[in-house]
């Protein structure tokens, strides 16, 4: 299915890449699909919050500010993205997700943070999850 949207649904229409999967064109293609295949996998359609997943807005834009007056500070809540557009965090826990972490998730190379608490997460984790060295535990 995340095939189908970044194919023929994905507002962006980005080009589908070559090898080079760090040239920008290629990386910003790469982690939509991957944003794409994690959304289908854990069930995006039923989440309480979709944090604006597979919309036409940039793949970092992906999340929902919420104001912590107590911390004077804003916290995201979705996908958020390093100065170079990489994603960093995909943090969304009690979100009324249900299904496995895809393997696709190791092309997020600069992933550090990955909360997705209090979720019905079954299985275990991917082995190819090994290859985020950045993932913070």
């Amino acid at each position: 299915r995340a095939v189908e949207w970044i194919a023929n649904g994905d507002d962006m229409q980005l080009v589908v890449p070559d090898a080079d999967t760090e040239r920008e064109g290629n990386r910003r293609f790469v982690q939509r699909y991957v944003l794409a295949v994690l959304y289908y996998s854990l069930g995006g359609a039923d989440w309480d919050s979709n944090f604006r997943f597979l919309s036409w807005i940039d793949e970092c834009d992906w999340n929902i500010p919420i104001y912590d007056a107590a911390m004077d500070q804003t916290n995201f809540y979705g996908v958020t993205c390093d100065d170079e557009d990489r994603p960093t965090s995909i943090y969304m826990p009690t979100n009324s997700m249900e299904g496995k972490i895809p393997p696709e998730i190791q092309f997020l190379p600069g992933l550090r943070v990955l909360n997705l608490s209090t979720n019905y997460i079954y299985d275990s984790l991917p082995p190819e999850m090994s290859t985020l060295t950045n993932l913070e535990i």
